[in-house]
């Protein structure tokens, strides 16, 4: 992992990790609870690639910023809201979504359960 939920000043995004043997090898994340929805800012919709692009430095330094933004000019960085869902109940699921460029969700897909 790049950085995570717990790391400070990270700029809004959430978590970004990375394995250089995944397809891709770059992951953004964005957490949500229950119906929260991505925010529209001053600078774009939260996890469009503009939003994401204008918070890089910030959430990982310039010099990994700089790899990730090569990256995306590859197709090669996956951005993603995790949702969490509401209750106490081990055997909620997990919701994670794709998001586009626009941060619109392109593809949806629930956790395994934990049970």
């Amino acid at each position: 992992m790049v950085t995570g939920l717990d790391d400070k000043g990270h700029g809004g995004i959430d978590a970004v990790y990375y394995n250089p043997a995944g397809k891709p090898p770059y992951i953004i994340v964005d957490a949500k609870y229950n119906t929260a929805q991505l925010a529209e800012t001053k600078g774009g919709k939260q996890m469009s690639k503009d939003w994401i692009n204008a918070r890089l430095d910030s959430a990982v330094g310039k010099e990994r910023a700089d790899e990730i933004r090569e990256a995306m000019l590859d197709d090669n960085v996956g951005c993603y809201v995790v949702r969490v869902g509401v209750g106490d109940d081990v055997n909620t699921p997990v919701i994670f979504e794709k998001l586009d460029d626009n941060a619109n969700v392109v593809s949806k897909g629930e956790s395994f359960s934990a049970s």
